[in-house]
């Protein structure tokens, strides 16, 4: 009787310690991740621009990158942020954080005059 409930709280013990391993070794490997030079783009400053022909958005080397209305495929507005989903299958969120009340609503007034869609209204 006493040899279940000991092989019971040893698979217990070996479980939690997989989980805390598992736990760490994830941080420990994103940290890496995140000190290789090569993956520094990923922390970079961005600045995005948004104007009737589209999006400028320049990083501090000052490479471009232009996307025109037309590449827009979906446009989501949650409470914290602004989606944009092009139709290159490429993604980009605008914190709501960065933008005044009267950027917010310049550029929602952009969105309504140059995008063919609605704005799809998530969680709000």
């Amino acid at each position: 009787m006493y040899g279940y409930g000991l092989m019971m709280l040893g698979e217990l013990l070996l479980g939690v310690f997989f989980l805390v391993v598992g736990y760490y070794s994830s941080i420990w490997t994103a940290k890496r991740w995140a000190k290789k030079e090569i993956n520094q783009k990923a922390f970079e400053k961005l600045d995005l621009t948004i104007s009737d022909e589209g999006f400028y958005i320049a990083n501090d080397r000052k490479e471009l990158s232009t996307i025109n209305w037309e590449s827009v495929g979906n446009i989501y507005e949650t409470k914290e942020f602004f989606l944009f989903e092009f139709v290159e299958r490429q993604i980009s969120t605008l914190p709501k954080r960065v933008l005044s009340a009267e950027q917010q609503q310049a550029l929602i007034a952009l969105i309504q005059q140059h995008f063919s869609g609605a704005i799809q209204s998530v969680n709000k």
